[in-house]
């Protein structure tokens, strides 16, 4: 079957049919329909190598994100594949792990695949994959992150607004020593949530006190560790706040195996929502960010790159609003709750010291299997 059996079916001229099957904008819905029902009805499969001959397009793109299995970019993918897939475009979704080498090795991979154009969350460090990108004629976004090297668009969160609301919300509660565990210090939406709790506490005439913010991995693991770090400060924090879904998942893991409870004992607020948020009990208060809509914007920056040209001029950064989703994990610090937090803490064996290798592999398995107790 060929495009001129597609059309004869539908009723179009060719290039009609042509216009409907490549997605594009100046062909009515109904007809655009008519078309891909006549191309299914038919059996028709364009040829890709010769279309990507003639318009030396791919119709690939291809997603490269920090971690594939975080909920925040699995919705943002799927934000990005909506857009694309509308105007004909496949998505290919790589994942870096938070590590330049590998991020590097993809893009290298995606110059040389010929993909029409990259969408990008930067690990944040400098590579030479990454300029050779930046210096490619072939459109770039940049997704949650910047990258201050490279001049390109960027879909991005308000995460300065964002953490100053998290930050006062617990201020606002009575707390003082709130704790910050931060991520990677390379990457600017964690730097710029650390900037919006530093502001909240400047605003409200609270002294900085940097032992209090931990830079952690972006990891569960990395949560864990350092919520356990903060809380054997003396006195500990009242309060925790993590700047990603993915520590305060961590952190609530650590609060359980001390044996205290959120918000009698320690408020949580964590960066980002996510689903076991609202299932443990008491569901915990996030900072709710718009991945997929992050995605789309993105995608459709992306596509307009595609039909107008990659000019160099006029770059776009697009803030996305937060919202503060209220539950129950912040509560007014109660009189003695640093001294319940340190007797939990000298009373409960830690999963890497005297317990030994049998308390590990039993925290690795709380780790495989999710929160747990909640």
């Amino acid at each position: 079957m060929t495009i001129r059996d597609v059309a004869r079916r539908a009723g179009v001229a060719v290039s009609t049919a042509s216009l409907a099957l490549n997605g594009k904008p100046n062909v009515s819905p109904e007809v655009a329909r008519r078309v891909r029902r006549a191309a299914l009805e038919l059996g028709y499969k364009p040829n890709a190598v010769a279309r990507s001959l003639k318009t030396r397009r791919t119709q690939l793109i291809s997603l490269v994100v920090a971690d594939v299995t975080n909920p925040f970019f699995s919705a943002m993918a799927r934000g990005a594949e909506e857009a694309l897939s509308r105007r004909g475009y496949s998505l290919i979704i790589c994942n870096t792990d938070e590590d330049a080498a590998k991020e590097a090795q993809l893009l290298d991979v995606c110059l040389h695949k010929k993909v029409d154009g990259v969408l990008l969350v930067p690990t944040g460090e400098q590579h030479a994959a990454i300029r050779a990108l930046a210096e490619e004629s072939r459109p770039l976004v940049l997704l949650d992150r910047l990258a201050p090297w490279m001049d390109a668009d960027a879909v991005l969160s308000d995460n300065i607004g964002g953490a100053y609301a998290a930050t006062q919300h617990l201020i606002e509660t009575g707390h003082r020593r709130i704790g910050l565990i931060a991520g990677h210090v390379l990457v600017s939406a964690i730097r710029e949530r650390v900037a919006g709790h530093v502001r909240a506490l400047r605003d409200h005439g609270i002294r900085r006190n940097k032992e209090l913010t931990v830079w952690a991995g972006h990891t569960s693991r990395g949560g864990y560790e350092a919520c356990l770090e903060l809380l054997k400060l003396e006195p500990p924090p009242t309060a925790i706040f993590s700047a990603n879904n993915l520590m305060v998942r961590g952190a609530m893991i650590a609060v359980r195996e001390l044996g205290l409870t959120w918000p009698d004992d320690v408020s949580l607020i964590g960066f980002d929502d996510f689903e076991e948020a609202e299932l443990v009990t008491p569901p915990v208060t996030a900072v709710a960010q718009q991945p997929f809509q992050m995605g789309l914007r993105a995608g459709e920056l992306l596509l307009e790159r595609l039909e107008r040209g990659n000019s160099p001029t006029e770059r776009r950064q697009l803030r996305l609003e937060t919202s503060l989703v209220h539950r129950g994990s912040v509560a007014a610090p109660h009189a003695g709750c640093e001294e319940v937090i340190e007797e939990a803490r000298r009373t409960t064996c830690p999963p890497h010291g005297v317990g030994g290798a049998e308390n590990k592999a039993l925290h690795d398995v709380q780790y495989q299997g999710g929160i747990g107790n909640a």
